[in-house]
C-alpha cells in the first residue's frame, strides 16, 4: 500500500505545477525581479514600493523654483510606456524623472563679509554656495573673528501665532533682535509691527510678497522693496536693513535697496527651522556653527513656528553661556 500512495503523489505534482503560469522576470535597476505572472508597469512599481510622483526643481536653499518640473517617465525596452503597459519576461524597465532636482551652483567667496551685502558682524570673509538659476545663497564657511556678539533675526512675519511669543521671550531675556517683515503680513497685522518697534526691536524689509528677486526686472524689485519700506515707516519703524527672500539677489538688488536707504543683510547660520525640526535640533544646529559675529536666521512667520518659539529660550541661554552679547542690525 505504501508504494501505491507514493505513486499517486508523484503523478499528481507535475499536473499541479503545469497549471501555474510561468514566472515573469524583468530587469529593473540592473537586477532581475521575479514576478508571479504578467503585471502592468503601474502594478510593478506598486509592488516595488515606488510611488510615481512629479519631481520639483529646487534652489540651493530647498525652495521650489518649479513645482512640476520632472514628471515620471516609464521606459520599457527603450520605448516610452505607460502604467497600463503589460510587462513580459525579458523586459527591461526604466523609470526616469519623478525626482526632485536641485539647481546647479558654484562657490563664491566674499572678502568683506561685514559689508554690503552683509553676512556677519565685523570683519572677515564668507564662502557661499550660489545657485546659478535663482542666485540664492547658502553660507558655507566664514573666516575671521567678529565682535563677541551675535544677531538673532526672524523672517516672514509678523504672525499672531508666533511673533508675540517670541517678543515675550526676548523681552523677558532683556535682549533685542531684528525682524525682517513681509509687507503683506505687516499690512494684515500692523499692531504686531508697532509692538516690535515699541519693544526696541530692529525692523527690516523682507519684500512685499516674498519672491526670488534676482530673476526679476528693476521696476518689480523696486516696487517689492519700496512698497514694504514705506508701509513699515508709517508703522513707526526706522527701516535701514533689507533681506532678500531665499538670499536671492544680484548687484541690481543691492543697488536698489541702497538707493532706498537700506543695507542688504544675508546670514551666517541657517538651522532650517522652517522645515520644523525639533527645538533641540534647531538649537544644536546653531550652536555647532556659532562664532563671534554670527547672524542667525530663524522664522516667526510662514507657517507653524511653534518649534522655533520653543527653541528661542534655550538658544538665548546657551549663547549667553558662550559669553556672547546680542546685537541688532541697524
Amino acid at each position: 500500500m505504501a508504494a501505491i500512495a507514493v505513486y499517486v503523489v508523484l503523478s499528481f505534482v507535475p499536473s499541479a505545477l503545469a497549471d501555474l503560469p510561468p514566472p515573469t522576470i524583468v530587469s529593473f535597476q540592473g537586477q532581475n525581479v521575479h514576478l508571479a505572472g504578467p503585471v502592468t508597469a503601474g502594478q510593478f512599481f506598486e509592488l516595488q514600493g515606488i510611488q510615481l510622483v512629479v519631481g520639483r526643481f529646487l534652489d540651493v536653499t530647498g525652495a521650489v523654483l518649479k513645482p512640476s518640473a520632472y514628471p515620471p517617465e516609464i521606459v520599457v525596452n527603450g520605448q516610452d510606456a505607460t502604467t497600463s503597459t503589460v510587462l513580459g519576461s525579458g523586459d527591461v524597465v526604466e523609470l526616469r524623472g519623478g525626482r526632485d532636482v536641485t539647481e546647479p551652483s558654484v562657490l563664491e567667496t566674499f572678502a568683506n563679509a561685514g559689508g554690503n551685502p552683509q553676512f556677519k558682524l565685523g570683519a572677515g570673509s564668507v564662502t557661499v554656495r550660489r545657485g546659478l538659476v535663482s542666485k540664492s545663497t547658502v553660507p558655507v564657511t566664514t573666516e575671521g573673528e567678529g565682535p563677541p556678539q551675535v544677531a538673532l533675526t526672524f523672517d516672514d512675519g509678523p504672525d499672531p501665532r508666533s511673533t508675540p511669543k517670541i517678543l515675550d521671550e526676548l523681552k523677558h531675556a532683556g535682549i533685542k533682535a531684528t525682524f525682517f517683515v513681509v509687507g503683506t503680513m505687516a499690512a494684515r497685522y500692523p499692531k504686531l509691527v508697532r509692538r516690535e518697534v515699541a519693544d526696541g526691536m530692529a525692523v527690516g524689509d523682507h519684500t512685499w510678497s516674498h519672491p526670488h528677486l534676482a530673476r526679476q526686472g528693476e521696476s518689480y524689485v523696486a516696487d517689492q522693496i519700496g512698497r514694504t519700506s514705506r508701509l513699515l515707516r508709517t508703522l513707526g519703524a526706522e527701516v535701514t536693513v533689507f533681506r532678500p527672500p531665499y538670499g536671492s539677489y544680484g548687484p541690481q538688488t543691492v543697488s536698489i535697496a541702497s538707493a532706498l536707504g537700506m543695507r542688504t543683510v544675508i546670514w551666517t547660520i541657517d538651522p532650517s527651522d522652517y522645515r520644523k525640526p525639533a527645538p533641540g535640533v534647531i538649537v544644536g544646529r546653531i550652536m555647532s556653527r556659532l562664532k563671534p559675529g554670527s547672524i542667525i536666521l530663524m522664522h516667526d512667520g510662514g507657517g507653524d513656528r511653534s518649534h522655533t518659539v520653543a527653541a528661542v529660550k534655550i538658544l538665548i541661554e546657551q549663547i549667553r553661556k558662550r559669553g556672547y552679547d546680542f546685537s541688532v542690525l541697524r
